[in-house]
């Protein structure tokens, strides 16, 4: 995918949630060949016990990087749309 970015849009948010449920987890895992033990994976970025996996989770800095993209595209041109 080259990035985790990436990863998270094409593979892994598919649907543009902004965060991942067990079963949607297990489908991208699935999806990528993962023989482990789902649980245990995500256990492992389910920070806080919060139910899901979002972005931040697994790559701080990703996460970091697209909200600070989003924030400028929201002062600048008032929401993606503006872009076009």
């Amino acid at each position: 995918f080259g990035s985790m970015v990436a990863a998270w849009r094409l593979c892994l948010d598919i649907d543009n949630a902004g965060r991942l449920s067990y079963a949607e987890m297990c489908a991208a895992a699935r999806r990528l060949g993962f023989a482990g033990d789902l649980k245990e994976l995500f256990t492992r970025y389910d920070v806080g016990n919060k139910g899901h996996i979002c972005l931040q989770d697994l790559d701080q800095e990703s996460d970091a990087v697209v909200k600070s993209f989003v924030e400028l595209v929201d002062q600048h041109c008032g929401g993606l749309e503006g872009l076009w």
